[in-house]
């Protein structure tokens, strides 16, 4: 296979898992050899990307994403934003509902690893600094806990600290969260603002 093969298909697997047209280029290498080394290395569990917002967190995340890809290890990734996840989990309760909560979960689960971008950005019903309702909660703390337990690689992005995310989404889902490897990105906005 030529280069321009690979980098075709390395970027139609980008494609279908969601990741969007501004990181199909990205790549831990885009960071220092410490954070890439870090990122290449050990995705046996997967990673918590902690930072301010423009440190890099979503360009790092599709960057491990490609390497995973190009490993060859990636049957079925998915990318998507927090909110994308858990409007679609919220949108099965009711009796309109497209989809089941157990078809939202298997799909989850089933992806070989799973980058969930912007935890803490999501709107919740109520209000936005307020808890998510415990339908999706629960959702959420199903989909973590399964995916340890089958040892598959999740990646979480957020701009939110360890007691934040314990705030809104309770200390269970907070101690799932530690089983994975945490990464503070810092420096400068990498977008220049």
């Amino acid at each position: 296979m030529t280069l321009a093969q690979i980098e075709e298909e390395t970027l139609r697997a980008l494609v279908s898992a969601g990741v969007r047209a501004r990181y199909y280029q990205a790549h831990p290498l885009d960071f220092k050899p410490k954070i890439a080394e870090a990122a290449i290395g050990d995705l046996s569990v997967g990673w918590v990307i902690y930072g301010k917002p423009g440190r890099g967190k979503t360009h790092l995340a599709a960057g491990i994403m490609r390497a995973h890809i190009l490993s060859g290890k990636a049957r079925r990734p998915i990318f998507r934003m927090a909110r994308e996840i858990l409007r679609r989990i919220r949108e099965t309760n009711g009796s309109l509902a497209q989809e089941r909560e157990s078809d939202v979960l298997a799909d989850l689960c089933g992806a070989s690893l799973l980058v969930v971008d912007e935890l803490g950005r999501e709107s919740t019903a109520a209000k936005d600094d307020g808890p998510v309702s415990e339908f999706v909660l629960g959702a959420l703390h199903e989909m973590i806990s399964r995916r340890l337990d089958d040892l598959k690689p999740t990646i979480f992005t957020t701009n939110l600290d360890d007691a934040e995310i314990e705030s809104r989404y309770g200390g269970a889902v907070m101690s799932r969260l530690t089983e994975l490897q945490p990464l503070m990105l810092q420096g400068p906005d990498r977008r220049g603002g």
